[in-house]
């Protein structure tokens, strides 16, 4: 199955306002693409989900969809799709971790060095 068709633009904006209004269910966050209503990223499989809702009385299992699909019907319905930057949300984890090591004792110096290299090499001296 795939996402139904005869959900309209309507039933979208209904789900942006319930989805904006309700705490996300940590299982139906995104990671890669985003649908961007003002200052807010909602996961989009989960406002197509809570759409059929809207049209077709259920909401609809994100098994029967994927996230590309959930994507291009949102920008065929001129929505706002946004793709994060895995790259950076990387670089950010490799931070945490180091940093969390460093600052509760249980790394060494010279993974927070090695670390530090590998920054340098990239981005220089900023």
């Amino acid at each position: 199955m795939s996402i139904p068709k005869n959900i309209s633009k309507e039933h979208i904006e209904k789900a942006i306002k319930e989805v904006i209004q309700s705490p996300i269910p940590v299982n139906r966050l995104s990671e890669v693409y985003f649908l961007k209503v003002a200052d807010k990223l909602l996961p989009p499989k989960y406002v197509i989900s809570i759409a059929n809702k809207h049209a077709n009385g259920e909401e609809l299992q994100s098994n029967l969809f994927t996230a590309v699909e959930a994507k291009t019907y949102l920008k065929k319905l001129k929505f706002n799709i946004v793709e994060n930057d895995t790259g950076f949300y990387d670089e950010l984890v490799n931070f945490i971790i180091v940093a969390n090591k460093q600052t509760t004792g249980k790394g060494t110096t010279n993974e927070a060095k090695a670390f530090n290299r590998g920054r340098m090499q990239e981005y220089g001296n900023l």
